[in-house]
């Protein structure tokens, strides 16, 4: 601990050559605590002894203050007994005898002689007797912690400073500013006679790298520590000892804290125990007023803690575990009740009142009732839900109301607890309306939960329905009561979409509307996203007609968080089904806008959304991309789904047909039975059919899935936007050997896809169909579902139905089958959709992955890395490692003897040569 002690050294070597001269000298180093003056001194002691002079040395401590000459007994009875006895008494001969008795070993005359003060007869005796010493030999008296020394020994080493000149003999000692007022004249007596001064400075950066080194750990680690150390040496030690992250406050730092804190005055230890606890921004008034000091008093205080180094950043946080340790629990108590109230009057910010507020167990500070709600709302603002749950939580403990204020303050749980905890949210907004006196004020509370919030939320729905019947939205309602009703309509026709009468009705409510709802209020909007959500899942309304109301619904829907509480969902979700892609990209863009706080859920459904919008696109791979980080988020961070989501997740992610992407959604949601609504339970078994085509599904997971078919048309929800069940269960029916039945549900769902009136939903169904159709009647089919997709802009479903028409036609004998193929192969290359170009590539005689120089696995990242997609995108979409893309890359790169990713796309058109199109149009 004596890097960069250089200059210090180099002042106290001169020192005690001087003292060897013959001219005595006084060193002092000061500093506060952990400054390393203690290593300085030792240092100081080796210097001395390697020059040749006689070294004592004491350790001043406050247990021995009370036994006079305990000090310097401590420095002059090593030098007495190590001499033979009758030097010793020659020494202690004649005027010295007078100070005989502090080096005797009689208990009963040491306790008499600490007892007696300090006379001329004694302090004549023992500077004679430094002669004496100094005269066989140079002499250097060591003295650590000086402030902590009895007054016997305090008036020797002055008596001796002030004669210091006349004989050979060295005194350092160390000083630390801890002690009273009264007690600390005797120390600065002979601090200010000093000759030399030593004031180590904190350590730099490259010291600490050096400390790193030489204790065998990385230096690279220097940067951190020093920032935390702020180079304090005994702060460094402590780091370094327990690895650079320790638990409260590690040893020693902690024992040297708790000595200078003991020794403090009890007015400097009020202000100390202040300053380390208050918050850093705390004026020095706030700190006097918490301290209970007056202005004079608050200075001296702060100056004597400053010359400790307590001000300083790399002592604070650890003094403060110091400091709450030493208070009891009552101490505590009444210490942050005063804080509050101070910090309260200082205008302190909000959060740092409402701290001081929780910390106190017993009866709250008087301003805790306005603090804690309005900290809760503060945190809400800065998308701090925990902490707000924290504060609300604490004010419903401390209110003796049992009324309004209480209700008041559950519902403002409730809003944060929407984000950390739904299913209490839900709760307590129940609680909230039951203890409300009137409707209107039960209304309020009931519609801060919008209808998406309250799934599975049935026992509030009868307060909902009361409400509902006591505010009707009529001509004549006042404007509050008309938008209350309105908010609870939402909620109640939200509900009743899994009832298939009410669900009738609440699609008449929609016709009623008119092509232009009236979306002015906030209330409006959630009704009407309600009611287009009824609409779409039904296909009561064409798809050009969602899409112009959705979108004018987004645009007056910004983004805010709590995304899933707001009707957005819902508006997106109708407008990815109508096929609107650009408005919803737009508004998803400012969803997902980088370096914003955004909470998991609106991540989770801005994902979805987006992964959909890839898909009408046609972009599979960043389709697959959204999908994974969806299904880690919703796996991972505590994210939820809502009914909208979860049906664009399975929806999306079946579309696909990635049997990695369908495992991933399984364990976010792995059993059917623990879905609430029909529509979840049916997305399950969807879900477990589709994982189980390679074995088969059972007999009674065959009637499972009829059977929520079953309810589906019962209900009325038939969109093959939303839920294409036809195209899902197509493929593993003619596994089953059910033909008939796939047919029947592929006819069902191209009429509701001609009807809803959308490209996508209406070529796939043609496909599927040209597919279960066999001779030229399959074929024209396939035909038909090739002009629907050629302009809808997904490559992927146009890529599909390209290659099964060019996979009839080829077998009809038809020439143009080539054509077909090869530009669905571009297409599905061109959308990531490789099992479809694999496919066309096969059957137009193309070398394919097993006439490649390159693996499987290199052909995949090869054409992915063709495609522009980053390394990092690779990673993410197969899954492996960035470090496993760039060997394969290396290895892609040198098989074909290609520089880099630039001619790798070339390269690889090269070395799979396809026939040609007719002209440029056919590649589409």
């Amino acid at each position: 601990m004596l890097e960069e002690r250089d200059g210090e050294l180099g002042a106290a070597q001169r020192a005690l050559a001087t003292a060897l001269s013959g001219r005595g000298q006084l060193i002092v180093a000061e500093g506060g605590i952990g400054a390393g003056k203690s290593a300085l001194l030792a240092a100081v002691a080796g210097v001395g002894a390697a020059a040749g002079m006689q070294v004592s040395r004491a350790q001043a401590t406050r247990l021995e203050r009370d036994f006079g000459g305990a000090v310097l007994r401590a420095l002059l009875y090593p030098l007495v007994t190590a001499v033979p006895a009758a030097n010793a008494a020659g020494w202690l001969a004649g005027a010295a005898s007078a100070a005989a008795p502090l080096f005797g070993d009689d208990p009963s005359v040491l306790a008499a002689v600490s007892r007696l003060r300090y006379d001329p007869d004694v302090g004549y005796g023992l500077r004679l007797l430094v002669r004496r010493i100094c005269a066989q030999r140079p002499l250097l008296l060591v003295v650590d912690d000086l402030q902590r020394a009895d007054l016997l020994s305090l008036a020797f080493l002055a008596d001796l400073v002030a004669c210091r000149e006349e004989m050979p003999v060295a005194v350092a000692v160390a000083v630390q500013y801890e002690t009273s007022a009264v007690e600390a004249e005797p120390v600065d007596e002979i601090v200010q006679a000093a000759d030399v001064v030593l004031r180590p400075a904190p350590l730099s950066e490259r010291a600490v790298a050096d400390i790193l080194r030489a204790a065998g750990r990385d230096p690279a680690e220097a940067p951190g520590l020093h920032r935390a150390s702020r180079g304090n040496p005994l702060v460094l030690r402590s780091l370094v000892g327990t690895g650079g992250h320790p638990s409260g406050c590690p040893s020693p730092l902690r024992e040297r804290l708790v000595q200078a804190f003991d020794a403090l005055a009890d007015e400097v230890r009020a202000y100390a125990r202040a300053l380390v606890l208050l918050p850093s921004g705390a004026g020095p008034a706030t700190v006097a007023a918490v301290a209970g000091l007056d202005e004079v008093q608050s200075r001296f205080a702060r100056r004597r803690l400053d010359r400790l180094g307590l001000l300083r950043a790399g002592l604070r946080g650890y003094a403060q575990v110091v400091v709450e340790d030493a208070m009891s629990p009552a101490e505590l108590d009444e210490f942050h009740r005063r804080a509050a109230e101070a910090l309260d009057a200082a205008g302190h910010p909000i959060d740092e009142v409402a701290d001081e507020c929780m910390a106190v167990s017993g009866a709250p500070p008087a301003c805790a009732a306005r603090v804690l709600p309005a900290a809760g709302r503060a945190a809400l603002r800065a998308h701090d839900p925990r902490r707000a749950v924290r504060y609300l939580r604490r004010a419903l403990i401390d209110c003796t109301d049992d009324g309004a204020e209480r209700a008041r303050l559950l519902a403002r749980l409730a809003e944060a607890e929407l984000r950390t905890d739904p299913v209490a949210a839900i709760r307590h907004v129940g609680r909230a309306a039951r203890l409300m006196p009137d409707v209107r004020s039960r209304a309020a509370i009931l519609s801060r939960l919008t209808p998406i919030a309250l799934t599975g939320a049935d026992d509030l729905f009868g307060l909902i329905d009361a409400a509902a019947r006591a505010l009707p939205a009529t001509r004549e309602s006042l404007p509050v009561d008309r938008e209350l009703a309105l908010r609870l309509e939402a909620r109640r026709r939200f509900r009743d979409l899994d009832d298939g009468d009410a669900l009738r009705d609440t699609l008449g409510r929609w016709a009623g509307y008119g092509a232009l709802p009236p979306l002015d209020t906030e209330a409006e909007r959630e009704l009407v996203a309600v009611l287009l959500y009824a609409a779409t899942l039904t296909v009561r309304t064409s798809g050009a007609q969602v899409a112009g109301l959705a979108c004018r619904l987004l645009e007056q829907l910004p983004y805010r968080p709590l995304l899933a509480h707001t009707p957005a969902p819902l508006a997106v979700a109708c407008a990815l089904a109508a096929g609107e892609t650009t408005d919803v990209a737009d508004w998803l863009s400012t969803a997902l806008l980088p370096g914003g706080r955004r909470p998991p859920d609106d991540v989770l459904l801005a994902l979805i959304g987006r992964a959909t919008l890839h898909w009408l696109r046609g972009n599979l791979a960043e389709c697959r991309r959204d999908l994974l980080r969806a299904t880690r988020l919703a796996r991972g961070a505590g994210a939820t789904l809502d009914p909208t989501g979860a049906i664009g997740l399975v929806s999306t992610a079946l579309k696909v047909g990635d049997r990695r992407i369908l495992d991933r959604v399984a364990e976010v949601w792995p059993d059917p039975t623990t879905a609430t609504r029909p529509h979840l339970r049916l997305l399950a078994q969807t879900l477990r059919a589709a994982l189980a085509l390679d074995r088969g599904p059972t007999s009674t997971e065959w009637d499972d899935w009829e059977q929520c078919l079953a309810e589906l048309e019962r209900l009325g929800w038939r969109n093959p936007a939303l839920l294409p069940v036809g195209s899902w269960s197509a493929r593993a029916l003619v596994t089953a050997g059910r033909s008939r039945r796939a047919r029947q549900l592929m006819e069902r769902e191209y009429d509701r896809a001609t009807w809803w009136g959308c490209p996508i939903p209406i070529g796939r169904s043609l496909r599927i169909l040209g597919r279960l159709t066999e001779g030229p009647a399959g074929v024209e089919l396939l035909a038909q579902s090739v002009d629907v997709l050629t302009d809808a802009g997904n490559d992927a479903e146009l890529a599909r139905t390209l290659v099964e028409y060019g996979v009839r036609l080829r077998a009809a004998g038809r020439p143009d089958a080539p054509e077909r193929l090869v530009r669905g192969m571009r297409l599905a290359r061109r959308a990531g959709a490789d099992r479809v170009a694999d496919r066309a590539a096969a059957l137009l005689g193309e070398p394919g992955r097993a006439g490649s120089p390159l693996t499987a696995a290199e052909l995949k990242v090869a054409r992915l890395s063709a495609g522009g997609s980053s390394n990092r995108q690779i990673a993410e979409l197969l899954g492996v490692t960035r470090r496993a893309v760039e060997k394969n890359l290396t290895n892609c790169y040198r098989k074909l003897g290609v520089p880099g990713r630039a001619m790798l796309a070339g390269k690889l058109a090269e070395l799979f040569p396809a026939v040609e199109p007719a002209d440029d149009e056919a590649l589409g």
